[in-house]
C-alpha cells in the first residue's frame, strides 16, 4: 500500500480508527496484517509529507509556530504574556522564556 494524495492518507487514518475502536485483542491476524501496512504507509506518507528536523529548539519551534500563524514577534510576545525581549532573546538562544 501506497499513499500518494491526502485523501488517501486521510482514508487511512480512518480505517486507523475503525481497527482502534474495534481493539487490537479483536482483531484477526488478517486485520492485524492489513493494519501493519496501513501504519507503515502513513508513517512513509508522513515523513515524506511532513519531514520533522533532527532536533527541534526553541528557536524552531517558536519561529516555525510563527510562520505558521503569520506572526511577527511582537504578536507572539503579546500571545505568550512575556515581555518582547523574552521572544526576541529565545530566538536567538541567548535566554529561556520565564513568565
Amino acid at each position: 500500500m501506497k499513499i500518494s494524495a491526502n485523501s488517501q492518507y486521510h482514508s487511512a487514518l480512518a480505517q486507523i480508527e475503525l481497527y482502534i475502536e474495534r481493539g487490537f485483542k479483536n482483531l484477526t491476524k488478517r486485520e492485524t496484517a492489513e493494519l501493519q501496512k496501513i501504519f507503515v504507509a502513513v508513517e512513509e506518507y508522513e515523513s515524506q509529507k511532513y519531514p520533522m528536523p533532527l532536533y527541534t529548539g526553541i528557536k524552531d519551534i517558536l519561529e516555525h509556530y510563527m510562520f505558521e500563524k503569520r506572526m511577527n514577534k511582537s504578536q507572539l510576545s503579546k500571545q505568550l504574556e512575556i515581555p518582547n525581549c523574552g521572544v526576541y532573546y529565545s530566538i536567538a538562544g541567548t535566554l529561556l522564556i520565564k513568565r
